[in-house]
């Protein structure tokens, strides 16, 4: 009997080993798939952040432009608007015309002198998988 008494313990049961794997399985089939899509709403989160910050650079160059002309950036399309991005445009993003915008040429001969016209303009990532936003650039006639 005092044999009995004195024995210890010395790893776990087969039970126990069993029961942890089963856990680590569930918690990582409900982990996974959470993290895939938290990595693609960051992307996108960024690609409209940069969006924002595009559509907010052009507003305060309009406001430099408008008070003194020879200050600021001469916006003429999508192309040049991230010039008014203090820094420029971060790596991995392009910027375009979206479709059916109308010409800087054709704003300019229906607009007056000194205003701004909204621009159109899409920002899309440079790597797979490719997303695009939609922002507002001034161009200054």
């Amino acid at each position: 009997m005092k044999n009995f008494l004195k024995r210890t313990q010395r790893g776990f049961t087969l039970v126990e080993l069993v029961v942890v794997v089963a856990v680590v399985g569930v918690l990582a089939a409900v982990a996974i798939p959470k993290l895939t899509t938290s990595a693609g709403d960051a992307r996108q989160a960024a690609l409209d952040g940069v969006a924002t910050s595009l559509t907010a650079a052009g507003t305060v160059n309009y406001s430099i432009r408008n008070s003194n002309n020879t200050k600021g950036v001469a916006v003429a399309a999508c192309s040049t608007a991230s010039l008014a991005l203090q820094g420029g445009l971060p790596n991995g993003y392009t910027v375009t015309e979206a479709s059916g915008n109308v010409t800087a040429a054709a704003l300019s001969a229906s607009a007056p002198t000194g205003s701004a016209q909204p621009l159109g303009c899409v920002i899309s990532t440079t790597v797979a998988p490719i997303l695009t936003t939609v922002f507002t650039a001034f161009v200054i006639i």
